[in-house]
């Protein structure tokens, strides 16, 4: 269910701990709700997917036999590079020496984008 304000639109989800019976807060999405035109310039069409990459690892990480926590995909250039929560942090990296603004995550079962510039998030 949404609990939205002016600018921040939280949908939180909830699931049943069958062993308790009692429900628990699962994950909390915080999306913001002003316009980013990266994000709204996407299409479905545009759109790098991960269906795309036989092997996902992140290539500057594998490039300094480094490791990563999760993976991002660039929009503009398609470049696979590590997330925030990586030592090296390729992505963010990626973005502030090359001015790519979105990427996807390029994790299973995951579908959403983020635009650096205007630090917001979508989900696709």
């Amino acid at each position: 269910m949404p609990l939205c304000s002016l600018t921040l639109c939280c949908h939180i989800g909830f699931r049943l701990n069958r062993t308790t019976d009692k429900r628990q807060v699962n994950t909390c999405l915080i999306w913001s709700h002003m316009s980013c035109k990266h994000l709204n310039n996407l299409t479905a069409e545009t759109l790098i997917s991960k269906a795309n990459y036989p092997i996902f690892r992140c290539e500057e990480c594998t490039r300094i036999n480094s490791r990563w926590v999760h993976l991002r995909i660039c929009q503009t250039c398609g470049k696979m590079l590590c997330c925030d929560s990586s030592e090296h942090q390729h992505a963010r990296r990626h973005y502030e020496e090359t001015g790519h603004p979105i990427v996807s995550s390029a994790e299973l079962g995951e579908q959403w984008l983020w635009c650096f510039v205007h630090q917001q998030g979508k989900d696709y």
